[in-house]
């Protein structure tokens, strides 16, 4: 029969409390991504659980050296050590929800703070990132670093929130980008991207029926045929 404490100390139900909360902030996150409706939301969503292949190899054989509780319900494992299949879902809210309300008020934030955005943002995802470890690993002892000071403060390795950090930015760089290239379906933003894109891609869109039927050529519009046939 399995112990009620796990090998690092954790309480049964502590564990079990931790995922089914964890769950539960995934499946709101799902339900916000879905009621946007934005098929790159969905994509930066799915691509935060990703962060738990980052993890495994970062703590298994680089610098953040980390051991989770047995009692978890484990991805997989690999000599002897799991990777919590929670975690997945820690990934997503933790940088996935915020993501979907920054990258919607990716305007607002540009008109506001300009390139100050990006050190902000940073701070954002850097900062809560040890009080969430220290409350994890010193309080509840779902998990453990085998790390010591000076590269550890309060059991936990401060490069983690410089990581944390630098994955925020960089889910919000490539979902910009991937907005950037999305084609809406009104023909004032498909205009938009047809400007910049060339003579090439203003005749595509001619025959693809998304610009009236004049001759683009390089910007500038004249009157006549569409294009040879």
């Amino acid at each position: 029969m399995q112990s009620s404490f796990g090998s690092l100390g954790a309480d049964l139900v502590t564990v079990r409390i931790w995922e089914l909360a964890s769950l539960a902030l995934f499946v709101y996150g799902l339900v916000l991504v879905r009621r946007k409706g934005n098929p790159v939301f969905w994509c930066v969503y799915s691509a935060s659980a990703l962060v738990i292949l980052f993890d495994w190899i970062w703590n298994r054989n680089w610098f953040g050296a980390v051991s989770y509780s047995d009692l978890f319900i484990p991805a997989w494992s690999a000599r002897g050590e799991l990777q919590p299949f929670s975690l997945a879902f820690v990934y997503c809210f933790f940088f996935g929800i915020p993501m979907i309300v920054l990258l919607e008020k990716r305007s607002d934030l540009d008109r506001r703070f300009g390139k100050l955005q990006w050190p902000l943002l940073f701070a954002m995802f850097a900062v809560p990132q040890m009080p969430f470890e220290v409350l994890a690993s010193e309080v509840l002892h779902l998990w453990v670093y085998h790390v010591v000071p000076p590269w550890a403060v309060f059991g936990v390795p401060w490069s983690n929130a410089i990581f944390s950090g630098l994955v925020g930015c960089g889910f919000y760089a490539a979902g910009r980008l991937a907005l950037r290239w999305t084609w809406q379906s009104d023909a004032a933003t498909f205009l938009q991207v047809v400007k910049h894109g060339g003579a090439g891609l203003q005749i595509l869109a001619v025959y693809c029926g998304k610009i009236p039927s004049t001759r683009v050529v390089c910007g500038a519009r004249r009157t006549g045929p569409t294009v040879p046939r």
